[in-house]
């Protein structure tokens, strides 16, 4: 009877390392600013729509982080008033950036990355208690208010905007 637990507990062993090899991001090289954006939107990841959705609000966070000499994200930061749901998504999605070597205009430097979202399906509010949620405008006023305060002026790339909804 020992042995069949033992070959129980490989195969529960075996499918719970294939599962987390399958649902791993993969990680997307970079060789120039354009393909960095692309990445971050490339790689988000698979949504807890379910969570999200239950947020019931339209907005726009920005995401600022560093990419180091060595090519490694780091120093990532939100607005102030970021759902933590859409902090882990982005997160996760900025960490699998790997900068290839000959990607000089990329090292070194600070980037803000904007992203719009819009969760509403399964609201169960009114029309007229969404639109008070509504943090968009807000969200624009204080960009540069982040968790952690800048304590010089930002000089970084602003990278065009993702976007992402309900799905329907």
């Amino acid at each position: 009877m020992n042995f069949h637990l033992e070959k129980l507990l490989l195969i529960l062993a075996f499918i719970f390392s294939t599962t987390m090899l399958v649902t791993a991001q993969a990680q997307i090289p970079i060789n120039n600013l354009k393909e960095l954006s692309q990445a971050v939107s490339t790689n988000l990841a698979k949504p807890d729509w379910e969570e999200l959705d239950k947020l019931c609000i339209q907005s726009v966070v920005f995401m600022k982080f560093d990419i180091s000499e060595s090519g490694k994200t780091q120093n990532i930061t939100f607005s102030k008033t970021a759902p933590p749901a859409v902090k882990d998504m982005l997160k996760a999605a900025v960490n699998t950036i790997i900068v290839n070597g000959h990607a000089k205009e990329i090292r070194g430097k600070t980037f803000l990355q904007p992203f719009i979202f819009m969760y509403e399906v399964g609201c169960q509010n009114t029309l007229e208690d969404r639109l008070n949620k509504d943090q968009f405008h807000q969200n624009l006023l204080t960009m540069l208010s982040f968790e952690e305060p800048l304590t010089t002026p930002l000089s970084c790339t602003v990278l065009p905007p993702l976007m992402q909804s309900s799905k329907w």
